[in-house]
């Protein structure tokens, strides 16, 4: 039996919420509902790190398990987001950053009528400022290291990361410090659906299996 059919396969949830819960999707491609079956609709007590959080609600791989009773920490460059989080994820830690190989800040171009086109330009030191798009601002950015040492305990069991970063994805899958914080579950975008992918192979190299995708993210699991 394939993944995909293990997953439909799965027992249904007992609890009425979960139940109702099973049934609807926040995420773009259904990426959460994918990652449900896989973690188990039941968990109430998960934590997630969500690196290119976008919205709180719209779009997002981890509202779903917000609203079972996981926190975790988002991470977004797009300032504008902010207070919605505030508002309605309010036991989330919100970070409006970017993540960089160095700290300091980037060049963030920002496009207010599709938000999900936003996207970062260059490390700041590497740009001719003066020639900047209109609608470009800066933001603060450090490395992704840095940010879970900061602002989450060492050895935290993260059960869910996701991973959506405009182009810059592999970037931080190889930057992400395993060794420290090993999670269970990975949803990344990959626009390259092929098994050679640079992430997929990476990923594989860290004892990760590929178990799902939906349409461009790759959803893995650690290989007990």
């Amino acid at each position: 039996m394939s993944d995909i059919a293990q997953l439909l396969h799965r027992p249904y949830p007992r609890n009425l919420t979960a139940a109702k819960q099973a049934m609807i999707s926040y995420s773009q491609f259904a990426e959460d509902l994918l990652a449900s079956a896989l973690i188990g609709y039941e968990k109430k007590d998960g934590f997630y790190v969500d690196i290119g959080c976008f919205d709180p609600i719209k779009g997002s791989n981890t509202y779903i398990f917000y609203q079972r009773g996981w926190r975790g920490l988002c991470i977004d460059p797009n300032p504008s987001f902010a207070s919605r989080w505030k508002k309605y994820r309010p036991n989330d830690l919100f970070l409006n950053l970017a993540i960089s190989q160095e700290e300091g800040y980037v060049s963030y171009q920002v496009n207010e009528d599709a938000p999900a086109t936003n996207s970062i330009l260059l490390d700041k030191g590497d740009l001719d400022t003066n020639n900047l798009p209109n609608n470009t601002i800066q933001v603060p950015s450090k490395p992704i290291l840095k940010v879970l040492t900061e602002n989450i305990k060492n050895n935290t069991q993260i059960d869910l990361l996701s991973i959506d970063c405009e182009g810059e994805d592999f970037n931080v899958i190889k930057a992400f410090p395993y060794e420290m914080f090993l999670p269970k579950v990975i949803l990344v975008e990959d626009f390259n659906r092929d098994s050679s992918s640079e992430i997929e192979q990476f990923l594989n190299s860290k004892n990760y299996r590929l178990k799902a995708i939906a349409l461009i993210t790759k959803i893995f699991v650690l290989n007990n």
